[in-house]
């Protein structure tokens, strides 16, 4: 192969040398007709030809009787490479009639390689004005000497064929000629005001008719979005309509009236709670976003209920809040990361949380290295590396226990328990850590891993009791815990001589943490169990108790060694006598265990997967309205695959199916157990007699109908 080039590169570099029309001639041939190898050898050696007078004709003569578009194009390319002056007006004007874009063909590319002379810009700026080509990137080509002649060649064009954004964007810098176009671009938005929504960005609503123009709107959100992007808001002194007054004031970040506060919250409020999926939904998130700097909490309220209920905005609120550095989006996320099964997603969450939360770094290294992920772990280095992040401890929570001995506290709502005991116990570099709950999980059990590890890491004691494995020893040791949690268990009594205990004579439900070293004590008593759903998301109530240590035994110490000379030791558990139920609080124990709870993420993805636009709608509908629960695999014979939301404040159970076609069954409920019991053994015609059989809904294609009928059984 290299020694066939090198007779292709010494035949073109001896038809160069020779200059003559006839060796020229053959060269062109190489160049048009031959494979790459001729065509780049044959281009350079035309380029380094001393007869360019002849090269210049014979591409001539070729353009002229040359049809085919590969032909032109290559004759074109090679015209800007040996003589690009006299060829970029034809080269232009070629591609402009052919619609071929230019960025497509690397005009930018080899213009940033090889800047235009003086000359060249004159004939792109000829090329613009007779082609009235007005693209934005051609323009900044055509120099400072041209471009006055090419914006008075675009104001004639705008007068004869009318305004349009791509004009505008070259004038954009160039604010005099907008403002002569003011009324050509009022009357373009009068006349169609939506068509035309791109052209509010220059029109000057400091002029009271303009402002008149954009009240008609009757939209904050719209009208905030169009005055955030508008090049002359800057003029605005005064505005009468309301809309437009506030989203001035939060543009610029002014005192909001009270009165008028109150009134933007109810619009928010009431836009919010019609979002499922609306064309201006960047609008309205944008304007939400803005309020953050008045009222942080009014903000976060709202995106974590946008959150919660819509497909169409559950990721990007998420990743806001998180923005705004959100305590329920950091619960939120790290719940992702630590239960996720899909890899690619537990590193999307991590890599968020040490964006967002870098003060939270240690903690979150800490999870992720209980995931056993040295990719994910290699990830998280990197990133703090990039970005400076120093993944050392920061006690977040010591402003809350420091110097407070003998003192009780209210934890505040949203503190982490797993995290915050895990920050007490490097303050004072705790050595014993003995906690007795009701229900342990192993979504909990993984949060308080990194404080299990530190404590053990430093020679210190670990204990449990726990409620959930009263019935360890019997028959019906499958009621209260499952596998998994297990298997962690016995992992932790394998890894961290780890001492487990139970109750065994009652059920045990207290919530006890208790931590120290051989001076301080904290104890924390309250609603946690250990459960990611405990320290994530439930709302619950803990106090912190600091006490100073004596050689006298404190009261908590001395109840604890007490309830655990009374508990059994259990230092294996049989694996294979717990069922394999995934479950994470103890909310799953007391749902029936052939139900599984859906959460929001859960069956947005799976609505999103639908191709039936109509059965898609539907689902959206009932997730409008708010169902308190949703649940799936209801071993109901007669409603195979089918779902249940459940509203309970309307005491509603409506069966709904993926499958196009499928009817609704709408059941009044008080008891959704006995509900479900009574109904999973009747056929469909049977559920129908029912006493607490509503409706049921059939195929309906008209969306505005079905979302009627729906709303009808949602009022009081």
């Amino acid at each position: 192969m290299e020694k066939k080039y090198k007779g292709i590169y010494s035949e073109c570099v001896e038809l160069s040398k020779l200059s003559t029309r006839e060796s020229l001639k053959k060269l062109f041939l190489f160049y048009i007709k031959g494979n790459k190898d001729y065509q780049k050898t044959a281009k350079q050696a035309l380029r380094k030809t001393k007869s360019k007078k002849i090269v210049f004709e014979l591409l001539e003569e070729y353009l002229i009787k040359t049809e085919n578009p590969k032909d032109i194009f290559l004759l074109l390319n090679l015209g800007m490479s040996l003589f690009r002056y006299q060829y970029i007006k034809r080269y232009l004007t070629y591609f402009k009639e052919n619609n071929i874009e230019l960025k497509s063909i690397g005009f930018y590319k080899g213009i940033s390689n090889n800047p235009l002379s003086d000359r060249e810009k004159d004939e792109i700026a000829q090329y613009i004005i007779e082609l009235e080509d007005f693209d934005l990137r051609l323009f900044s080509l055509v120099g400072e000497n041209n471009k006055e002649k090419v914006l008075d060649a675009l104001l004639d064009s705008i007068a004869l064929n009318g305004i349009d954004e791509n004009t505008l964007k070259i004038l954009e810098s160039n604010v005099e000629y907008i403002e002569l176009l003011q009324e050509d671009i009022y009357l373009a938005i009068k006349q169609n005001p939506y068509t035309n929504l791109s052209l509010t960005k220059y029109l000057d609503y400091s002029l009271t008719i303009h402002q008149s123009l954009l009240a008609q709107y009757q939209d904050l959100f719209l009208i905030y979005s169009i005055l955030s992007q508008n090049i002359f808001k800057d003029k605005i002194l005064y505005a009468e309509d309301f809309n437009i007054k506030i989203s001035l004031q939060i543009i610029r970040k002014q005192q909001i009236d009270i009165t008028d506060w109150e009134l933007l919250q109810k619009i928010v409020l009431k836009k919010a709670g019609d979002i499922i999926d609306i064309e201006d939904s960047e609008n309205v998130l944008n304007f939400i976003l803005a309020t953050v700097y008045f009222n942080k909490l009014f903000a976060e309220n709202i995106l974590i209920d946008l959150y919660k209920k819509t497909k169409l905005y559950s990721n990007r609120a998420l990743i806001e809040l998180s923005n705004i550095k959100s305590q329920y989006a950091y619960r939120e996320m790290l719940s992702f990361m630590l239960t996720s099964e899909d890899r690619k997603e537990r590193y999307k969450y991590a890599v968020k949380l040490m964006m967002s939360y870098p003060e939270n770094s240690a903690t979150i290294y800490a999870y992720a290295t209980d995931l056993n992920d040295e990719k994910l772990l290699q990830t998280l280095d990197d990133i703090a590396e990039k970005y400076k992040i120093q993944p050392l401890f920061r006690n977040k929570y010591s402003k809350v226990a420091l110097n407070t001995y003998e003192k009780v506290q209210i934890l505040p709502h949203g503190t982490i328990i797993s995290e915050f005991l895990l920050d007490l116990a490097k303050e004072i570099k705790a050595t014993h850590f003995y906690t007795a709950v009701g229900f342990i999980f192993s979504s909990g059990l993984r949060m308080l891993y990194p404080l299990l590890n530190y404590i053990h890491n430093i020679g210190g004691t670990l204990e449990l009791i726990t409620g959930s494995l009263q019935n360890f020893e019997t028959k019906r040791n499958n009621t209260k815990i499952d596998r998994g949690t297990v298997q962690f268990l016995n992992n932790l009594i394998d890894k961290f001589d780890f001492k487990l205990f139970t109750y065994t004579f009652a059920f045990y439900h207290g919530k006890f943490y208790y931590l120290s070293n051989d001076k301080i004590a904290y104890i924390v008593i309250g609603s946690s169990n250990i459960s990611k759903t405990a320290f994530l998301g439930n709302y619950e109530l803990n106090t912190l108790i600091t006490v100073k240590l004596s050689e006298e035994k404190n009261q908590f110490i001395q109840w604890y060694e007490e309830f655990q000379n009374q508990c059994e030791t259990i230092s294996h558990l049989d694996e294979k006598n717990y069922e394999e139920l995934k479950w994470e609080s103890e909310l799953d124990i007391y749902s029936s265990r052939y139900v599984h709870r859906l959460s929001y993420e859960e069956i947005n993805r799976r609505i999103s997967a639908l191709t039936d636009e109509e059965t898609r709608i539907r689902l959206n509908i009932w997730l409008s309205h708010n169902p308190s629960e949703i649940f799936s695999n209801l071993g109901i014979a007669s409603l195979q695959d089918y779902i249940v939301f459940l509203y309970a404040e309307h005491g509603l159970a409506i069966f709904e199916s993926f499958i196009a076609g499928n009817a609704y069954y709408t059941f009044k409920y008080f008891d959704f157990d006995e509900l479900l019991k009574n109904v999973s053994t009747l056929s469909k015609s049977q559920m129908i007699l029912s006493s607490s059989f509503v409706n049921r809904g059939y195929h309906i294609s008209d969306k505005d109908k079905l979302e009627s009928r729906i709303d009808r059984l949602f009022i009081s």
